[in-house]
């Protein structure tokens, strides 16, 4: 048997249906963040992956690039230009250059120390020679003194000479006497060591000074 629901008239009152969806009203945005959520993907690669996708992200922005060594040309140290066939080339031309300067370098510091030695102990014979008497040099002509000092072999005697009679003590001689022990003792340790000691030496320098740097940008790389 069919039944008809009967339409309401205009005046009856039309109440909300409970079942009906409310999806068809219109809300105010809702501000609350009680369900909010973080989602926090992680990816993990392999090294040798990152250090390909980085290879690859250097070479799309030309960061990188690779260079031609069959045309290389260099400036020798006279300015020359030279044709060199490998990078090893230009390294053995440094070096050269390098020993070369260092070998200078040690010759120098060589002739200076056995110099020092020389003076230092002319010096300090000298002042204990007048301070004990047995080389006069006061009321006697100044040509009469140098003779007398070349005949007992010193060489530097001009500059002796110039040495101020408040000097000539023998406390004074023994000061001189351990600096040119000093010197005596560097010299010897100089002639143990090579010009290529001299150059190692400064490279460890270098490296003790630059490391600090280093170790930092990979602080902040990491």
């Amino acid at each position: 048997m069919n039944r008809k629901r009967a339409l309401p008239e205009e005046d009856d009152p039309v109440e909300d249906d409970p079942d009906e969806d409310d999806n068809d009203e219109t809300h105010a945005p809702d501000d609350r963040t009680d369900n909010d959520q973080s989602i926090l993907i992680r990816i993990e690669v392999s090294q040798a992956t990152f250090d390909r996708d980085i290879e690859e992200l250097l070479v799309a922005y030309r960061l990188v690039s690779t260079i031609s060594t069959n045309n290389m040309h260099v400036l020798d140290a006279r300015r020359k230009l030279l044709h060199v066939k490998t990078p090893a080339d230009i390294f053995q031309l440094h070096f050269d250059k390098r020993k070369m300067l260092y070998e200078r370098r040690y010759a120098h510091l060589l002739q200076d120390l056995e110099r020092q030695v020389r003076i230092l102990g002319e010096k300090a014979r000298f002042i204990r020679e007048v301070a004990q008497g047995t080389l006069v040099i006061s009321k006697r002509a100044r040509a009469d003194v140098l003779v007398d000092m070349q005949g007992r072999g010193y060489v530097e005697c001009a500059s002796l000479l110039q040495l101020a009679i408040g000097t000539l003590t023998m406390e004074r001689a023994q000061e001189v006497e351990r600096e040119s022990e000093a010197a005596q003792e560097a010299l010897q340790k100089l002639r143990q060591r090579t010009a290529l000691d001299l150059w190692v030496d400064d490279l460890d320098a270098l490296q003790a000074h630059w490391q600090p740097h280093f170790s930092l940008a990979d602080r902040v790389v990491a």
